[in-house]
């Protein structure tokens, strides 16, 4: 199919984003020997798909009202799709997400995919045939902050671990902006570790997994509401453990020792094939233009983006906020402020 790239008129949160966002993915896309029988345009005519790059900012109903003023959704709303990596999923138009919830997944409209920016650590893709064969010294490993119940749980509970296992805590902070000796000091954890520990932030998502995977160890997924990429065997490779079961990690994990080395040969090997930079846009398109192809009718997003029936789902309806406004007292206090002040 013929791809036009575009982005949103939106604000585009990092130096990344925008017409940055469009050349990286058209340099990887070109880059890529097999493109699989895409291609990429510059017309919205001759296009089959419009893809939108998303920033990586949260989405609200003043999204939809962006969305609404771009004229390549006006005028060619069936051709239109989003590939978005936000935190928080809000699927205004159908397309590849990386953080998709399982009650969303809809193989014609949302699917999971992973960070066609890749990961914002560039030593992770740097990783050698010789570093990744390295013995582990660790059973496993996790470094992170506290952004969701399962990884608080994991550093409440790493007191208590065996002394094979690893629990860096780190303060707040954007991991974008990391330092080089931070970035250093991530990678040789992950290859000094036979195992890696992957909990959902406030994504079920994260980029530790594709690093993970990238490097050749093994990944432990703790995000139940995580839906995996189509694509890879991953029961093959990945270990899952329910968020609420932290405890129980090291006895797991010791259990599955000796497959560790194997499981972590077939993370890199589906890395490779599915999530490497040579691969990870022309796969992406793959999926996109199946969506393309079951695609009937015109959509009317004006009237679907104004209805709060679209954004039930997501817990942002008017009658939703205002229950959730009372229920956390917020509007009391507001209310306060306000008789304070007049």
């Amino acid at each position: 199919m013929k791809f036009l790239l575009t982005f949103p008129d939106a604000t585009q949160q990092w130096p990344w984003e925008g017409a940055a966002y469009v050349e990286t993915v058209r340099k990887s896309f070109e880059a890529a020997e097999d493109k699989r029988g895409h291609s990429l345009v510059t017309s919205a005519e001759d296009a089959d798909v419009i893809l939108f790059l998303e920033p990586n900012s949260w989405k609200d109903r003043s999204y939809a009202e962006v969305l609404l003023k771009n004229p390549l959704i006006r005028e060619h709303p069936e051709k239109c799709f989003a590939v978005g990596y936000s935190d928080s999923f809000l699927g205004f138009l159908p397309g590849l997400y990386t953080g998709v919830p399982k009650k969303f997944v809809d193989h014609s409209r949302y699917e999971t995919w992973c960070y066609l920016l890749g990961s914002p650590n560039p030593l992770v893709e740097k990783v050698s045939a010789l570093d990744r064969a390295r013995d582990p010294r660790w059973l496993f490993s996790f470094r992170g902050t506290g952004t969701a119940p399962v990884r608080e749980a994991i550093f409440q509970h790493a007191a208590h671990w065996p002394s094979d296992a690893i629990i860096t805590r780190l303060q707040q902070g954007s991991f974008f902006s990391n330092s080089a000796q931070q970035q250093s000091e991530f990678v040789e954890e992950i290859l000094n570790s036979q195992f890696v520990l992957c909990p959902r932030g406030i994504s079920p998502s994260s980029h530790r997994l594709y690093e993970t995977m990238a490097c050749g160890r093994a990944p432990v997924i703790l995000a139940d509401d995580w839906s995996p990429p189509p694509g890879p065997d991953w029961k093959s490779f990945a270990i899952f453990v329910k968020e609420a079961e932290v405890s129980r990690i090291p006895s797991i994990l010791n259990a599955e020792k000796v497959s560790a080395s194997e499981r972590g040969r077939l993370a890199r090997r589906a890395w490779e094939e599915w999530f490497s930079p040579v691969h990870r846009v022309t796969r992406a398109f793959d999926l996109t233009a199946r969506m393309r192809a079951a695609r009937h009718g015109v959509p009317d997003y004006e009237r679907l983006w104004r209805s709060w029936r679209f954004y039930a789902p997501y817990g942002l309806a008017p009658h939703q906020k205002l229950w959730r406004n009372l229920r956390e007292g917020t509007l009391l206090q507001k209310a306060k402020a306000k008789l304070k002040r007049s």
